[in-house]
């Protein structure tokens, strides 16, 4: 089949739906313009997760990019990181993370800068978040690059503020059991026997968490029990 002849067929495949069309008869030069031919008309219909879906089989990285580009014009950045990411388009996944990150828009800066393994683009918007009180975007952050130092650093503010729920949180993800079993006296000093067994049994603590376990009853644990 010529490349003239693909939009002839184009109709009956885009009524029919791809996924419900058999071209086995056809060679694999052939399938791919056919395909792309269906992917393009769709494009040009704003069905875009069809068009995503018939250049994904054909793996026409540019034409992925280009449906990227078009959610990037209407600001829909999570469909657009998941084009780039179909399109295997570390520079796109890195563009659309900073301008993201300029526009304020720090959740899709860091799954776009997770997905294209930039670990010093994502220490830079870690240290953004701690700036502008996002602390949770900062864990996800520092959880995902590995980086102990600055969750530790984020629990030990915390912990100075008496924000405890928040401090725990951080040496949880840390695994630091020092900072856990201090955090997790803390707590117990304070009654919520809940969150210091948490606490303790995050630590490895088998002593405290025995303790707890033996002379609190579970209703105890579940209410904020003043010691």
């Amino acid at each position: 089949m010529a490349q003239g002849d693909y939009r002839k067929i184009v109709p009956a495949l885009i009524k029919k739906g791809i996924e419900n069309i058999n071209l086995s008869m056809f060679s694999e030069e052939v399938k791919k313009g056919l395909l792309d031919a269906v992917g393009e008309e769709y494009f040009k219909r704003g069905m875009m997760t069809e068009a995503t879906r018939a250049y994904v089989i054909t793996q026409n990285s540019q034409k992925l990019t280009e449906v990227g580009d078009y959610h990037v014009g209407i600001e829909m950045y999570n469909k657009a990181i998941d084009a780039y990411q179909l399109a295997n388009s570390n520079a796109k996944l890195n563009w659309i993370g900073e301008k993201a990150l300029k526009e304020g828009r720090i959740s899709e800066a860091i799954r776009a800068f997770k997905l294209c393994g930039d670990k010093d683009k994502l220490n830079k918007v870690g240290e953004f978040c701690i700036k502008t009180e996002k602390i949770d975007f900062a864990l996800e952050i520092y959880e995902a690059v590995g980086n102990k130092d600055r969750l530790n650093e984020i629990g030990d503010m915390a912990f100075d503020r008496n924000q405890l729920e928040l401090a725990a949180k951080a040496y949880q993800i840390s695994a630091d059991k020092s900072r856990l079993n201090k955090i997790g006296d803390t707590f117990l000093k304070e009654g919520i026997l809940s969150a210091a067994m948490k606490c303790y049994e995050c630590s490895q603590n088998d002593i405290m968490v025995k303790f707890i376990k033996e002379n609190f009853s579970d209703k105890d644990r579940e209410d904020k029990l003043y010691l």
